[in-house]
């Protein structure tokens, strides 16, 4: 009768300690669960306060995300982008076509390039594209698209091209110096003209 109370007492102890010990891991996991969950929370803050235009999706698949500046660029809310895949919400075009550029993304794991999208107004964009895939325990693969509005580079870019052309092609002599008087650019006109 002692000798039962012993072990029962033991075997009490025992359960105790292990219920101790299992209520301190418990503890140390949910307050690890708590730092992640909170480490998530400010990543998230981060993203939506990007001026580029963020998002992901499941490769070929519709959008799961869609950040605020993805708002702010393409003029759609983040309740109308979800669900829907990107190349038909922004109506994407690009010269090789969307699915080598899938194709590059699944043997590269990244792609990088200009596209051309259209905003909820009509308005064409040229944006500067760069996507990565990442593929998880399970084998899904996501992409982050990080799109940025390069059209008003773009335009300036030919403005500036056709001007360096009218330059270069005018029969009036064009010099540019510095300001210490030192020739810095030359027409062919002033060459000709010159001989120098």
């Amino acid at each position: 009768d002692s000798r039962e109370r012993w072990v029962l007492g033991l075997g009490s102890s025992a359960l105790i300690i292990l219920l101790v010990f299992a209520s301190v891991v418990i503890d140390r996991d949910t307050a690890r669960r708590e730092e992640i969950t909170q480490a998530l929370r400010q990543h998230a803050s981060l993203l939506e306060q990007a001026h580029d235009s963020l998002l992901t999706c499941r490769l070929g698949s519709a959008i799961d995300y869609w950040s605020h500046g993805a708002e702010t660029l393409y003029g759609y809310t983040r309740e109308e982008a979800l669900g829907r895949t990107s190349h038909e919400l922004l109506h994407t075009t690009h010269p090789l076509g969307i699915a080598s550029i899938d194709a590059m993304l699944e043997r590269d794991g990244q792609w990088r390039g200009e596209l051309t999208q259209t905003t909820k107004d009509g308005r064409k964009l040229t944006i500067e594209a760069q996507w990565r895939l990442t593929v998880d325990a399970g084998g899904n693969k996501t992409v982050l698209e990080a799109n940025r509005d390069i059209t008003e580079r773009k335009q300036a870019e030919a403005e500036n091209l056709l001007l360096a052309t009218a330059i270069e092609q005018a029969s009036e002599t064009v010099v540019i110096t510095d300001r210490f008087a030192n020739i810095r650019y030359a027409n062919p006109a002033f060459t000709r003209t010159t001989g120098y």
